[in-house]
């Protein structure tokens, strides 16, 4: 699936928070680069500028929303650390189609806290009912 470019808003925002902040086109093309491994700021993708502006205003004291009705940091946390047991760490495919499949979303940070202990309770299941070692016993 491809993801969608940063919307003209977000770059906006952006530049208007690096001004705020004093930062120069330097550093903000560092932060984007350290995000997306990209330094060009028009070719962040949506995810990757929310995740800029978010930054951004916690370096300038703002408060950054959290608690509107997404699932929760530990519970992201968890599925990070559940994807990471699961070896599915260099496969970020693999747990986008999961959860789209789940919950039809197409992200963690867009999951309801509901949605998340679901995802968690099914990654769980995944991970403890061995499936990978039965295909490997059936396999071969």
């Amino acid at each position: 699936m491809a993801a969608y470019k940063a919307s003209a808003g977000q770059v906006k925002a952006i530049w208007a928070l690096g001004r705020k902040l004093g930062m120069d086109r330097d550093d903000l093309h560092a932060i984007a680069y350290r995000i997306s491994g990209v330094e060009s700021i028009s070719t962040l993708t949506a995810w990757q500028a929310g995740r800029m502006i978010d930054e951004l205003r916690m370096r300038a004291g703002e408060t950054v929303r959290t608690g509107d009705g997404r699932a929760t940091a530990a519970q992201q946390r968890m599925i990070a650390m559940l994807v990471r047991q699961m070896g599915w760490a260099d496969q970020p495919e693999r747990l986008r189609g999961y959860i789209r499949r789940m919950c039809g979303a197409d992200d963690v940070r867009f999951l309801t806290p509901q949605q998340a202990s679901c995802v968690i309770d099914g990654l769980k299941a995944m991970r403890d009912g061995g499936r990978a070692e039965r295909r490997r016993e059936v396999s071969g």
